[in-house]
């Protein structure tokens, strides 16, 4: 293989997780954990960080209106290259490019700034092992009633 071919593989997702990994973290932790206790976040968790996650959702997923079983942790703490920022796990069965369900994956979702800085799905699979879950019920109601309300502060 053509070491051209083997970067063209190289994804942002890998990236960035290659950038958390290098700045020594264990993983996001719980703010009312002895090790979250000591840490300070570089920004606020945006009071509404569901809508914010339901408005990512909807830009990044092939058919965020087939999502089923889709839950989220609560914000967690995450030390990374550019500061303590607030992330939640995600959870939920999607369909593909060919409308097939996939199976339950997740989406590890990181706030800066009151938006969503990153989203990574191959990250996620380490980092979101351990969330706890719960019903989705913001994500599951807009789904359901078709709401287009789309918040600027969710561009990427």
């Amino acid at each position: 293989m053509r070491l051209d071919d083997m970067i063209g593989r190289v994804t942002a997702g890998s990236i960035l997780a290659a950038l958390f990994l290098l700045a020594g973290c264990s993983g996001p932790v719980s703010p009312h954990s002895p090790e979250g206790a000591k840490l300070t976040p570089t920004y606020a968790l945006p009071a509404d960080y569901k809508q914010l996650v339901v408005n990512h959702m909807r830009q990044t997923l092939k058919d965020p209106y087939s999502m089923r079983d889709v839950q989220i942790s609560a914000p967690r703490l995450h030390q990374a290259v550019v500061g303590t920022l607030w992330s939640v796990c995600v959870l939920g069965n999607g369909k593909n490019s060919y409308g097939a369900y996939i199976g339950m994956k997740p989406m590890f979702i990181v706030f800066g700034d009151s938006k969503v800085s990153m989203s990574d799905e191959e990250y996620a699979v380490m980092t979101c092992s351990e969330a706890k879950y719960e019903p989705f019920v913001e994500y599951v109601a807009q789904m359901q009633s078709g709401e287009t309300f789309q918040s600027p502060q969710t561009k990427l």
